[in-house]
């Protein structure tokens, strides 16, 4: 059975929702937020919505913008210099911390980025691997809708 790139794009808009609620609700609360701004922090869960309204539409470069939008999300780094993770819909990660390997399972919408320590997170590295697989589904999906075929010319009339 293979996902329609339409389910695929609701799959990002839902991402790209709840992370907005959870950035507006952080704002909210006066937390810091990525980039000391909502709309810098808004960015990502952006890109997750664009992707998502271009696969709905059939827009030809709303895969390329899928795809990025997963690769972003794969990657878990959490060091003194620098800190990345982005995630917008299903986490199925792997991390390694001084506490040794977890694995984490669930439905998360988070970003965190910056320079220097990550107050309140402990130093670790790890791979989302949910993206792996929605970036798989993708490129197996059939598109939103079905490619327009010009048509033939036909002879003038005489």
């Amino acid at each position: 059975m293979r996902i329609s790139a339409r389910t695929l794009g609701w799959y990002h808009i839902a991402g790209a929702v709840a992370g907005g609620i959870v950035t507006t609700w952080a704002y909210l609360r006066g937390a810091a937020l990525p980039g000391g701004s909502l709309e810098t922090s808004a960015m990502p869960f952006a890109l997750a919505l664009s992707a998502g309204l271009g696969l709905l539409r059939g827009r030809p470069r709303a895969r390329q913008l899928a795809y990025l939008t997963q690769l972003l999300q794969i990657p878990m780094v959490v060091l003194p210099g620098i800190s990345w993770t982005f995630v917008a819909g299903v986490i199925a990660s792997i991390t390694l911390n001084r506490h040794g390997l977890r694995l984490f399972t669930g439905l998360q919408a988070a970003w965190l980025v910056g320079t220097g320590p990550a107050e309140g997170f402990p130093v670790s590295l790890g791979l989302n691997l949910a993206p792996v697989a929605v970036i798989v589904v993708l490129r197996r999906s059939r598109l939103a809708t079905p490619p327009a075929v010009p048509e033939p010319l036909s002879r003038p009339a005489a």
